[in-house]
């Protein structure tokens, strides 16, 4: 494992020098506590971008007031987290502004249990002083079937 230090001065002679991972393993032989492989000092080049092939872009956003912009989801607990050892799904809502957090536990992730368990963290959101406008999903069958019970190849959002 690299120290930062360390890190920083393969990326400083790979932007210097424009040197490959291999012209780097030879010239940092021995002024390193622990000398990097080849594949060590290529997965540093993998964590800092340097060119515009593994630079990607990532769109960014914040909302700027409570309530703009609501995510769901639903995630299956494995069995050894519950006391009876049977399957149940957490159902959740997150504010993107606030991070304020509806979880629900659920027996079955049916589209039936999802809209009452989304209903009852709508009100709850209501209570808090968060007017919901947008909710933004997976599109996970739960959803999906819930709109389109007998269709095939649309998209909610």
């Amino acid at each position: 494992m690299l120290t930062k230090d360390e890190e920083r001065t393969i990326i400083k002679i790979h932007r210097r020098f424009q040197a490959n991972e291999f012209e780097i393993y030879h010239l940092i032989k021995g002024r390193f506590r622990i000398h990097p492989s080849v594949s060590t000092i290529y997965r540093t080049f993998k964590r800092y971008p340097l060119n515009d092939k593994r630079k990607k872009y990532v769109k960014r956003y914040e909302k700027r007031y409570p309530g703009e912009l609501l995510h769901s989801d639903t995630y299956g607990l494995p069995k050894t987290l519950v006391m009876e050892r049977k399957k149940h799904y957490i159902f959740g809502l997150l504010d993107d502004c606030t991070r304020l957090c509806y979880l629900e536990l659920i027996d079955r992730p049916t589209a039936a249990n999802v809209s009452q368990a989304f209903s009852r963290g709508y009100k709850w959101f209501n209570l808090h002083g968060i007017k919901p406008e947008e909710v933004m999903t997976d599109n996970g069958l739960r959803i999906y079937f819930l709109y389109f019970p007998k269709s095939q190849g649309y998209t909610l959002f």
